[in-house]
Formats: structure tokens, C-alpha cells, sequence
């Protein structure tokens, strides 16, 4: 994660999580009710992103959570392969990102773009809220 700047201190704001264990960079999404987030519910999943979360989250559900806001630099985690420019979506349950591809759902929601290539399980730079949902 060459790319990107993690000084992102004005790019962050707490809600309470309606998961219990969530990883750093994983996209986190609207929760269930007004001022909360959660995981998101599964790939290319059309819930509304919220951000990256901040740091590993390992707490009660309903405990606060630190997101890293959309238009804010930071690093996900790749589900794939990724390559620098391309569009990327939730890549599963666990906040994951994966490329857009020819299969993706044109109702998916974009996380944003990647600013580097990537291979699955590594982390990647990504401009949060980048890119338009279709």
C-alpha cells in the first residue's frame, strides 16, 4: 500500500457498529437503524457505503467504531486480483473489495477506485466514494 496517506484525521467520525468484529479497511455500510454502521450483507451488495473502518473493531455490537469517511485515501482489503484505475465493489460479508467485472450487478455499489494493483488478500489503496453507483 504504497500509495496511499493513512493521515486521514479529518476524514473520520465514530458511529456505533452493529457488528462485532470487523478488520481495518474493511467497507462498512448503513446499519440497521439511524447512527449505526455494519458489515456489509454480501457481494456487490446495493447497500449505502459509509467508509473504511479505521482500525480492527472487536467489540459489542452497538459499541463505536471509527470510519474513514468517503473522499478520504485509505487501504482495503482485496478479495482478488486488482489493478491500478479499476472501479471496485464489495467483494463479500466480510468488507472485502473486488474489481467491477463484466458480472457485476450494474446496481452494485461502488466503493471507489483503486490507486494500485493489487493481488487477493493484499491491501489496497483505495479513493473512497470515487466512482458513481449506476
Amino acid at each position: 500500500m504504497g500509495t496511499s496517506s493513512r493521515f486521514v484525521m479529518e476524514s473520520l467520525y465514530p458511529l456505533a457498529c452493529d457488528s462485532a468484529s470487523v478488520l481495518e479497511g474493511a467497507v462498512l455500510v448503513q446499519g440497521a437503524s439511524n447512527d449505526t454502521c455494519a458489515l456489509p450483507s454480501g457481494a456487490s451488495s446495493r447497500q449505502q457505503i459509509l467508509g473504511l473502518c479505521y482500525q480492527d473493531f472487536n467489540g459489542a455490537a452497538g459499541s463505536p467504531v471509527t470510519i474513514v469517511a468517503p473522499g478520504a485515501i485509505f487501504p482495503g482489503i482485496a478479495a482478488g486480483s486488482i489493478t491500478r484505475g479499476d472501479v471496485v465493489v464489495i467483494g463479500g460479508a466480510t468488507g472485502t473489495v473486488v474489481s467491477v467485472s463484466a458480472t457485476t450487478p450494474v446496481d452494485a455499489t461502488r466503493v471507489g477506485v483503486a490507486m494500485e494493483s493489487v493481488s487477493s488478500g493484499e491491501r489496497v489503496a483505495i479513493l473512497i466514494g470515487a466512482s458513481q453507483s449506476f
